[in-house]
């Protein structure tokens, strides 16, 4: 067990799993909401844009990750995002918002209508029939969304090594990266 703890303290892999679970719970918290209210909204409220939106983040999946990588890094570069948690949040969030829309709502063209209209006409606005009604009924979908991302999060290489180079900021993968050289 000794050279566990030697690994955990001269690593200084304590840092680095507390930079993870920050960058992965706040990308999380953001992709739950981002992506429950987008897909209410393509789903099931009716105006004008909702199937140019619901096809706009569905092309975000086909969008590869490596592509996006040096346009992300000159803007984060230029605006000195580079070596903060905000770049990660950001990044995580932008891309994990596609998928996690699209499993959102498949789960919710499952719901009947019946279920809201009767909300509505009992006097349930917009928010409340969001909040108080659709998320808890979307339980399962939510679950899923969040153990998909947090395993596409928590594993992150790619990210964490082009935006992170301060030994402060780095998460467990880049720190076990550099941990093993």
């Amino acid at each position: 067990w000794q050279n566990y703890i030697e690994a955990w303290t001269r690593g200084h892999m304590a840092t680095f799993f507390k930079n993870s679970l920050i960058d992965t719970m706040v990308s999380l918290v953001f992709i739950v909401i981002f992506s429950t209210t987008v897909g209410f909204a393509c789903v099931k409220m009716d105006w004008k844009w909702k199937n140019a939106v619901a096809r706009y983040f569905q092309i975000g999946i086909m969008v590869p990750v490596a592509t996006s990588l040096i346009p992300l890094y000159q803007m984060f570069l230029k605006t000195k995002l580079t070596n903060t948690y905000t770049s990660l949040i950001i990044t995580y969030v932008a891309f994990g918002l596609s998928l996690s829309i699209f499993l959102i709502t498949g789960y919710l063209r499952t719901m009947p209508n019946d279920i809201f209209e009767a909300a509505v006409i009992d006097g349930c606005g917009i928010y409340k029939l969001m909040w108080h009604i659709v998320v808890p009924m979307m339980k399962n979908a939510i679950v899923t969304v969040l153990v998909l991302q947090f395993f596409f999060k928590w594993n992150d290489l790619l990210f964490s090594m082009t935006f992170i180079s301060k030994s402060e900021l780095k998460t467990v993968q880049t720190g076990l990266l550099y941990f093993s050289d």
